[in-house]
């Protein structure tokens, strides 16, 4: 009785493998590699706007914004993209005071937590869930992610204008220098 048992558990386990291989070939697009994340420039957002994906409802909503996240106090106070240069600053003391020992270190990542109101014009988002995107405001540029991947913003959202809040974070990356990015716990997406 326990052989035809084990032959069906075989072959569910056979057709279940076979299904989900068949799904990733489909999946792939055969022109280009696999990437990690989609990106849509502002100029083929309006062709997408048929396929857009919404993982996130907002929090709250008018007619001329959407909210993201958690809700975002006196966003019109938000200024243009600053303190990227002196958090990357702060962040690289901190290192150097880690390897010293010093408990300088402790009070550089308080000043790492402090919290930012910006706004700028979103360019490119990750088409895949819109986990992140980009926010430039004239020449500055910073990748918004968002915090503990609580939310997402609607992928066809290139174009917009919004204000972010949250923190900057130092990135690292395998053989090379670390980037800044910042960590959005709310988000607050134009119309």
């Amino acid at each position: 009785m326990t052989r035809p048992l084990f032959i069906q558990f075989i072959a569910f386990l056979i057709a279940f493998i076979m299904s989900a291989f068949s799904f990733k070939v489909m999946a792939q697009d055969e022109s280009a590699p696999m990437k990690s994340h989609n990106y849509e420039t502002t100029e083929r957002a309006e062709a997408a706007a048929d396929s857009v994906t919404a993982l996130s409802e907002p929090v709250a909503s008018t007619d001329t914004y959407d909210m993201y996240g958690s809700m975002v106090d006196s966003w019109e106070s938000a200024t243009g993209i600053s303190g990227m240069m002196e958090f990357k600053a702060e962040a690289e003391s901190e290192k150097s005071a880690e390897k010293e020992g010093s408990n300088e270190g402790e009070k550089q990542s308080e000043k790492a937590q402090k919290q930012h109101l910006f706004k700028g014009d979103v360019t490119k988002v990750c088409q895949s869930k819109g986990c992140n995107f980009y926010l430039v405001d004239g020449d500055e540029q910073v990748r918004i992610r968002f915090k503990d991947y609580s939310f997402f913003i609607p992928t066809n959202s290139a174009g917009r204008k919004a204000v972010v809040r949250g923190h900057y974070m130092l990135k690292e990356q395998d053989g090379a220098e670390p980037v800044v990015e910042f960590l959005a716990d709310g988000i607050v997406l134009f119309k």
